[in-house]
């Protein structure tokens, strides 16, 4: 067997190791509105609170567990620094990094939530029941949320101007 050349090894090397720094999947954006934004939070005996981008606007929707026929719906418009702060957030919070599904399958009732972020060609989705994505890539897998979803929420909140969920 004839030995490998150096400079074939190092092309080798090179192609390894290529794009590595993109590591953390694909960056959200750093500005501006995505295209589309659909963020849902619902559990057992709590209803459902949704935050969909219609146009420039979100439109909040919350639906009352014992009453979901008669859903509280607001709506803002958030501005540059707004969106700039929200992708700061959620890129803190590691949602490029998150899982698309995260499920614990030992609880039948309880909370579920769902994110789906369009911007530009790429899509960002994950959604659970009961277990939470964090940061670096996996989910919690107990129905207390992780950090790095709780931080997320907070994002949420302070891109809506009012407490999420």
């Amino acid at each position: 067997m004839r030995p490998i050349p150096l400079r074939v090894l190092a092309l080798f090397a090179a192609l390894a190791t290529a794009g590595c720094d993109d590591v953390t999947g694909p960056a959200l954006p750093r500005e501006g509105a995505p295209r589309e934004l659909e963020i849902s939070f619902s559990g057992f005996g709590f209803g459902s609170h949704d935050v969909t981008l219609r146009g420039d606007t979100l439109v909040v929707t919350r639906r009352d567990f014992f009453q979901p026929q008669t859903p509280s719906v607001t709506s803002v418009v958030p501005d540059a620094a707004a969106w700039q702060r929200f992708w700061a957030a959620a890129t803190a919070a590691g949602v490029p990094m998150w899982p698309r599904r995260c499920e614990n399958p030992i609880i039948a009732d309880g909370a579920g939530f769902s994110l789906r972020i369009v911007a530009g060609a790429r899509v960002w989705e994950s959604q659970g029941s009961n277990s939470y994505p964090q940061a670096n890539g996996r989910c919690n897998g107990d129905p207390g949320q992780s950090e790095d979803f709780r931080a997320f929420l907070g994002a949420v909140s302070q891109l809506i101007g009012r407490s999420y969920p």
